[in-house]
């Protein structure tokens, strides 16, 4: 049976997310999912940002965005902060104590 290249792409996704899940956990890092990784790369390079920012940088949906960031909000890794900009909105930034050292 001949596998198509879409097939292959999406096994080695599957895997990659696997193994750096596992990582993440052997490292003490319980919770992470490499989902994560995009929010936390904008917050490292801007410091906060606002979720349209966020969801736009990770080229997810702002409902998927709002998730990723709960649980980082509830793991400790992030905290949010009024936006000083109209719509009032919440503007995450990784906190010292989980997120950035």
């Amino acid at each position: 049976m001949q596998r198509n290249l879409g097939h292959l792409l999406a096994v080695a996704h599957e895997r990659a997310d696997r193994w750096l899940a596992a990582e993440l956990a052997a490292a003490g890092l319980k919770g992470l999912a490499p989902s994560h990784g995009d929010v936390f790369a904008i917050l490292f390079k801007k410091g906060e940002a606002t979720m349209h920012e966020i969801a736009a940088f990770a080229r997810r949906t702002k409902p998927t965005t709002t998730i990723l960031v709960d649980k980082l909000e509830a793991l400790g890794y992030v905290a949010r902060t009024a936006s000083a900009s109209p719509p009032p909105a919440s503007a995450p930034s990784a906190t010292r104590a989980r997120g950035r050292s």
